[in-house]
């Protein structure tokens, strides 16, 4: 393999096939999407090139399941193979702080975080911090309904025998609670 390298270019040779890549470095000014050179849709990125000012549109690689725009003024690495510029987000000017085996997606507004998911190392997941904590639905409605059983419709019973031993009539309204109107369909709990 010999490799020689110039002012952003390097070019490889491998056993006589000669591999040209060329990178530099760019800010994200504009994006869009549209049609890349395989004929599917694209999130493309003009790019200001900080060696020379000058401005490329680069298609902007994602991994597969991401779909994601950075914030404008992100830094971008920009690589051309033979024509066909891909740029890498770099920096989006957001400190991180995921710790080491941890993954933070994060939305951003102003350059501050906006939105966060947090997957941390113990297997739990944070969203939007961890101020509080989600619910098993189905366990937290069984056991409020057996409270409301045990507890308030069993003394209302009891009050009301005590009213007609004292010759009065009492008919209590058994209490029923209805979390269903609480309940998130689209985020779902281990068991």
């Amino acid at each position: 393999m010999v490799k020689s390298a110039g002012l952003n270019k390097v070019n490889w040779c491998l056993v006589g096939i000669m591999i040209k890549i060329e990178f530099d470095f760019g800010v994200i000014t504009l994006l869009e999407i549209k049609e890349n050179v395989d004929g599917n849709p694209a999130r493309f990125a003009q790019c200001r090139v900080t060696a020379d000012e000058d401005a490329q549109l680069v298609e902007l690689m994602r991994c597969s399941g991401d779909d994601s725009a950075p914030p404008l003024n992100t830094s971008v690495f920009i690589i051309d193979f033979g024509g066909r510029r891909i740029g890498f987000p770099l920096n989006d000017g957001i400190e991180p702080e995921a710790l080491s085996e941890e993954k933070i997606s994060y939305s951003s507004s102003g350059g501050s975080k906006a939105g966060t998911i947090s997957q941390r190392t113990d297997g739990s997941i944070e969203i939007n911090g961890a101020a509080d904590f989600a619910v098993r639905f189905n366990q937290l409605e069984t056991i409020i309904a057996a409270q409301v059983q045990d507890v308030v419709n069993a003394n209302l019973t009891a009050i009301q025998g005590e009213i007609s031993s004292l010759g009065g009539s009492y008919t209590p309204t058994l209490l029923n609670i209805d979390l269903t109107g609480a309940r998130v369909d689209s985020v779902k709990l281990p068991s």
